[in-house]
């Protein structure tokens, strides 16, 4: 289990993106998941999009996670 701003530091690394997280209080949610490793990175937002109320913008090398 991981705040998503954790989780969104991990993704920045493993992904080369830099990611917005729009609402304080949704960088402190908790998430518990298990990628593999050859994971898409859309396919990893898809998984936190299903599991809380939120949605994502991927621009370029930049992806904004916001609440819905």
């Amino acid at each position: 289990s991981a705040p998503l701003s954790a989780i969104a530091r991990s993704l920045e690394r493993h992904f080369n993106v830099v990611v917005h997280i729009q609402d304080a209080s949704l960088a402190q949610e908790q998430f518990t998941c298990r990628v593999k490793g050859n994971a898409k990175l859309e396919q990893v937002l898809e998984l936190l999009k299903a599991t809380r109320k939120l949605s994502y913008r991927i621009k370029g090398d930049e992806v904004s996670i916001f609440k819905k």
